[in-house]
């Protein structure tokens, strides 16, 4: 499993003043970056860490789902997911 196949949502967070990713179906997989690009690629670190861990320890890892919706952030306005139907 690539990381790159794992949905990422990234967002500004002013009080950390930083990027932030979360991937949602990772429990507990964030990362930050004081750049995207950054963020990203802690993220994509954090991501073969925790599946590094779960294999290690024997716990379950879910299949890559793709992207069940999409995602849109507008600073100081929050988040809204929208679920796409092709």
């Amino acid at each position: 499993m690539k990381s790159e196949h794992y949905e990422m949502i990234i967002w500004w967070s002013d009080e950390d003043q930083s990027f932030v990713v979360d991937v949602p179906q990772l429990s507990g997989c964030l990362a930050h970056g004081s750049t995207r690009q950054r963020a990203i690629r802690n993220a994509e670190e954090a991501i073969q860490l925790w599946l590094a861990t779960a294999r290690k320890e024997g716990g379950k890892i879910p299949p890559p789902r793709g992207r069940p919706g999409m995602c849109f952030h507008s600073p100081g306005h929050g988040r809204l997911k929208a679920s796409v139907t092709p």
